[in-house]
């Protein structure tokens, strides 16, 4: 396409001159080919600025299609009734009986440990034997230390008698 244009350039003479053999100089030359160089640089710039623009629409209508799929589907979501959601987390109910079960079961280890720390405190001030380091061992390690304490103590006692 460019060369097209150098050669119909070169076979039409310049606006205001005649055509005749003596102007075709090599300043002349020169000049037509700089003038074409520029204008095909003006020509790629703008095949750039226009294929930027095609591909910036291209992206805008990529973009509004998706957002109108994800608002169809989120409208889907909200248009399922309650009973088909059920139906879809159906297998997920023995899952959530077992994580309730396993809530209650780490409550009630807690509230156990709770409980033997404050039972091994009770006896220890009843002994008159404060020691700070069985109250956290029982707190940390629930029935096994407070088993541990409770043979201890008894041993303990039966040698000071």
């Amino acid at each position: 396409m460019v060369l097209l244009a150098v050669a119909v350039s070169f076979a039409q003479p310049a606006p205001g001159r005649s055509a005749t053999p003596g102007d075709n100089t090599a300043e002349a030359i020169a000049t037509q080919t700089a003038e074409l160089d520029k204008q095909e640089a003006r020509l790629q710039i703008e095949e750039r600025r226009l294929a930027l623009e095609r591909k910036e629409r291209e992206l805008a209508f990529q973009r509004a299609t998706l957002d109108v799929q994800f608002k169809q589907q989120m409208s889907g979501l909200n248009k399922v009734p309650l009973t088909q959601w059920k139906a879809r987390l159906a297998h997920l109910f023995p899952l959530l009986i077992l994580a309730k079960l396993f809530a209650l079961c780490a409550f009630a280890c807690i509230l156990i440990n709770i409980l033997l720390t404050i039972a091994v405190f009770n006896d220890m001030r009843a002994r008159k034997e404060m020691n700070g380091l069985w109250i956290a061992l029982v707190l940390i390690g629930g029935v096994c230390t407070a088993l541990i304490y409770a043979l201890l103590r008894n041993a303990g006692g039966s040698k000071s008698a």
